[in-house]
């Protein structure tokens, strides 16, 4: 589940998703980061790349507005795909990609 949020954020809003929330997307490029929100009120989502766990991230923390809580290693060019499953209530804010 998946609802937006009136924070202060890049686009107006914050995507936050529930436990077992799931984003994903693919794209043609080398890296890619993931901008998030930090509060005691979030905690932790996996990130899984072209099929492989990379990371698991967690959010909770200091209250702090998006920042870049995810940057991916270099990858090889071409086409990935990235997958986002939230262990707790996470967020997204916006992501930043490579090409």
């Amino acid at each position: 589940e998946w609802r937006l949020t009136n924070k202060l954020a890049s686009f107006g809003h914050l995507y936050e998703g529930e436990k077992g929330a799931t984003l994903g997307f693919t794209f043609t490029g080398k890296r890619f980061a993931i901008f998030a929100y930090t509060s005691p009120d979030f905690g932790e989502f996996d990130v899984t790349i072209d099929g492989v766990r990379a990371a698991s991230v967690s959010l909770d923390g200091e209250e702090t507005p998006a920042k870049i809580v995810y940057l991916s290693d270099e990858l090889g060019s071409g086409e990935h795909e990235v997958k986002l499953r939230g262990k707790a209530r996470f967020n997204v804010d916006s992501l930043a990609l490579w090409t």
